[in-house]
């Protein structure tokens, strides 16, 4: 009999510790489960402070165009007074010359040029010849009359004025402008009063 009481009490007291022990078990799991819902989970860094933009100046001042002057300047228009001299010669060719008269004859002269774009013509120009060996004035004319064509060239008409018989003789010139001076030629072979005149001409002035 007390041998059963024994085995009971022994049954009872294990039975009380194991109930304590599933106790402290649950105690702890609550508190476990108490300690991970007491956790931190809102995110408080919500706002932006660099919302201002300080570069807002252009500092590139270069707006101005000094380059204003342009040193083209126009071209040359030639225009103006020419004085130099003239060289020619000149040769009768007669048909009939019973008199012996003389058949050549050579003036160095001196010779104006007017040079005026906005005139017709552009070009005028003379010298005076004494021609009286030939048979002809103290005071012919040796006259020039043109154009400026293309740069630097000129042409234009060369004529002999006898004062008495009038024109003798009308050809072409030739000439050419470079800075201030203004040069030419005319040559040739014309029939003219009982034979043929053949002349050779240069000429050389400067602005």
């Amino acid at each position: 009999m007390r041998a059963s009481l024994t085995i009971l009490t022994l049954f009872a007291f294990a039975c009380g510790s194991h109930d304590a022990e599933d106790t402290d078990a649950g105690t702890a799991s609550t508190s476990e489960t108490s300690d991970t819902q007491t956790g931190t989970t809102g995110d408080t860094d919500t706002t932006d402070t660099d919302t201002t933009d300080t570069d807002t100046t252009d500092t590139d001042t270069d707006t101005t165009d000094t380059d204003t002057t342009d040193t083209d300047t126009l071209p040359d228009t030639h225009d103006g007074v020419y004085a130099g001299t003239l060289d020619v010669q000149f040769t009768f060719v007669f048909l009939y010359n019973p008199m012996g008269l003389p058949t050549q004859e050579s003036c160095q002269i001196p010779v104006q040029f007017e040079v005026d774009e906005l005139s017709a013509p552009q070009i005028v120009g003379q010298g005076i010849c004494d021609l009286s060996l030939l048979g002809l004035g103290p005071t012919t004319v040796l006259g020039f009359s043109g154009d400026h064509t293309v740069d630097p060239s000129a042409e234009g008409v060369f004529e002999v004025i006898d004062p008495y018989m009038g024109s003798l003789l009308a050809a072409d010139w030739s000439g050419a402008f470079n800075i201030d001076n203004f040069s030419g030629t005319s040559s040739g072979q014309v029939p003219s009063y009982g034979g043929d005149i053949q002349w050779d001409a240069s000429f050389s002035a400067d602005r």
